[in-house]
């Protein structure tokens, strides 16, 4: 499951890679009808382009034409039409695992795992939501009176009372679609259990209310939007407008609509939901230059609904079904899915996104070379889901499946031992010929684009001429380096600016690469993101400093941080001791939530606390204290003290290890002395260290 998901986001990164910024052109008119005024965006309703490429019907990227288009609507009238319809939205139907932490991450920015450990929470110690880990989105049919027992339960309540009590007169809306034992398997949805909470903060009240707000709404009527499409012709030139405003707010009462609201659009004949020919008159027209942007990340909420839904893009009917109901592990599964591709730096967090590292697109990479991408692909996991649902219904003998899984097992270890470095890249072309002794040719490795004369230096004479040692590296600041890149800036000596770069605070910029004389490759330009300022978010402060008699610790996007300090511009004050306190989101892949930022602040200290993650890819618990210069340190907890026994086990394996490492060695000298012979090793056929 670790991999398909993990190429997932290298296949994205690939088409943000590609992505080659381009300046385009729009048109806004703006038009006077006989009672207000509106805008509009010029568009060719005949229009067939590249949509990946960043085409689109109202935009032109040919300048000169969108100039010609401009000089010919001056001054010129304009016939408007337009159709006004309503459009229902269903109310959401209640949490299972997966929804809930999709949208925790895209309300508060909240881990897959943040909102599961929240959840547990509130499950096991605050007794006031059921099961979590659950797939399912309906409830039994004998879950109707539990029902009604937790609207009486919250009709006291301030903040859900009034909506429990509508629900009470009124009737609940949608039984029919909620109360569905068919699609129960072995736990419900996530509701309310009707235990009123004592006391819930941070992460826990927001989860709590989340879930709270949508088992409220599940029962509530549809909402309504009013849709205007208006069309404005003028001279052959077509500018369109559209508006989608709230009309009846129905369930969204209850859960809130952040959706962006329209500024709302008056018809163009009073009364009239549909309207011809109405004559308009164009005040004015602009050309407004942007750029083409690549495709957005693909947050971790999203990357949760592509592998509930990885069965999308698959052809085959049968395997996209058994796909649609199992995906890509299980609710329970998929945070921890992420969370080891993460520590194990194969992704890496981006501002509420995730992106593979150089390290994650090489793995994908090697197994479509060695002829091993099925271990990548959906398909594959799609092609077992449905052979295990044969086996589960009888259509297939379970002897027959095991066979299929040997025989596959057997085949890809088979060709993950027999491959050679070497051949990993025999069958690319190079990318260009070498810039700094002009006679080799740049060819493809793993580790990066080498010129073909850089050899090693040879064992048998001892001759230190290494050739030529032009090399460009798979990963330039935090950016992998695909062959479409390399190739520009060998034949171009620079690239366009493009994106991908990540800076030290992690954040995601767009540079140019270029050759300098010496032809080492450097990154040209500033990371804007290094002196962006950082977003203030929205909430009281977290608590009084410690070092400060009138200052407070506020929090925003990416830490917690003493107000005197962020309005200094981090500029540290001359007393080490004095309005110097910071704490960052994000400690050694640990998320340090709201409530644990107050109590290290106002304590001092906290802890042991668990998750945290060494470099070496390893979890660890510690204390975190405040240190002297108002920065954290750790402390930590003293080992455990191994027995007798452990170590007496612990000489036994070492001197076993030792002999078994002894005779290997001796065993892997005589094969590589005697590949040696055969022929002279390359730079890039034998790395000092494994690829992953």
């Amino acid at each position: 499951v670790q991999t398909p998901t993990l190429a997932i986001l290298v296949d994205h990164e690939f088409k943000i890679l590609g992505f080659e910024p381009r300046p385009y052109w729009q048109i806004i008119g703006t038009f006077e009808a006989s009672d207000h005024t509106y805008p509009g965006t010029w568009y060719d309703p005949n229009w067939e382009g590249d949509s990946e490429a960043g085409e689109k019907e109202d935009r032109l990227f040919d300048h000169e034409r969108a100039k010609k288009i401009l000089e010919g609507l001056q001054g010129k009238p304009g016939s408007a039409s337009e159709t006004r319809k309503p459009s229902r939205e269903s109310a959401p139907l209640p949490f299972d695992l997966t929804t809930l932490q999709r949208e925790a991450n895209r309300r508060f920015s909240f881990s897959a795992r943040r909102t599961l450990q929240a959840a547990q929470r509130l499950y096991e110690g605050h007794k006031v939501l059921t099961y979590p880990r659950t797939d399912s989105k309906h409830l039994p049919e004998d879950y109707r009176d539990h029902v009604d027992k937790v609207m009486d339960v919250f009709s006291q309540s301030n903040d859900y009372g009034p909506y429990a009590n509508h629900l009470r007169s009124a009737g609940l809306q949608n039984t029919g679609r909620i109360f569905d034992s068919s699609k129960v398997s072995d736990h419900f949805a996530i509701i309310p259990t009707g235990e009123t909470p004592k006391k819930l903060d941070g992460d826990d009240a927001k989860i709590f209310d989340l879930v709270m707000r949508r088992f409220l709404s599940a029962f509530y009527p549809q909402a309504v939007w009013n849709q205007v499409e208006r069309k404005t012709d003028v001279e052959g030139e077509m500018f369109r407008s559209r508006s989608r405003t709230l009309q009846i707010p129905g369930w969204r009462e209850v859960y809130g609509s952040e959706e962006n609201t329209d500024a709302q659009l008056p018809p163009l004949i009073p009364g009239e939901d549909k309207a011809d020919g109405v004559g308009v008159k164009a005040e004015s027209f602009e050309l407004e230059e942007k750029r083409s942007r690549p495709p957005g990340r693909i947050t971790e909420g999203r990357l949760l609904g592509m592998m509930e839904r990885a069965g999308k893009d698959i052809e085959d009917e049968e395997l996209s079904e058994a796909l649609a109901e199992k995906g890509l592990g299980t609710p329970a599964t998929r945070a921890d899915t992420i969370e080891n591709l993460i520590s194990k730096q194969y992704v890496q967090r981006l501002r509420g996104a995730l992106k593979p590292t150089a390290k994650g697109v090489r793995l994908i990479d090697f197994l479509h070379r060695i002829d091993t991408a099925g271990l990548a692909s959906a398909e594959l996991t799609g092609e077992w889901e449905k052979h295990l649902a044969e086996v589960e219904h009888g259509q297939m003998p379970r002897v027959d499946f095991m066979k299929g899984i040997s025989e596959y097992t057997v085949d890809v270890v088979g060709k993950i031992k027999d491959f050679e470095y070497e051949d990993l890249y025999s069958k690319e072309p190079p990318i260009g010929k070498c810039p700094a002794c002009g006679e080799g040719n740049v060819i493809e490795f793993f580790w990066g684009y080498r010129c073909d004369r850089n050899e090693r230096k040879s064992e048998e004479n001892g001759d230190a001429e290494a050739g030529c040692d032009f090399i460009i590296w798979k990963e330039i600041n935090g950016r992998y380096m695909d062959r479409k890149t390399a190739h520009t800036l060998l034949e171009k000596r620079k690239t366009v600016e493009i994106p991908g770069f990540v800076n030290f605070q992690g954040q995601e910029y767009e540079a140019v690469l270029e050759l300098d004389d010496t032809n080492q490759v450097r990154v040209s330009g500033d990371s804007p993101g290094a002196h962006e300022d950082e977003e203030l978010v929205d909430a009281p402060p977290v608590c009084a400093c410690r070092n400060g008699e009138d200052c407070q610790v506020i929090e925003t996007s990416s830490r917690y941080v003493c107000e005197r300090l962020y309005e200094g511009g981090n500029k540290k004050p001359k007393d080490v001791n004095s309005c110097g306190l910071v704490l960052p989101k994000l400690v050694c892949k640990r998320e340090m939530p709201r409530e644990e930022a107050d109590q290290y602040f106002s304590e001092g200290r906290i802890g042991p606390l668990e998750g945290f993650i060494s470099k070496r890819g390893r979890p660890f618990p510690a204390i975190l204290y405040i240190k002297e210069n108002g920065r954290h340190g750790f402390e930590f907890l003293p080992r455990e003290k191994k027995t007798s026994d452990k170590k007496t086990t612990k000489k036994a394996a070492k001197k076993t290890t030792k002999k078994a490492a002894k005779k290997t060695a001796k065993k892997t000298t005589k094969k590589a002395a005697k590949k040696t012979s055969k022929k002279a090793p390359s730079k890039s056929a034998s790395p000092e260290e494994p690829p992953f």
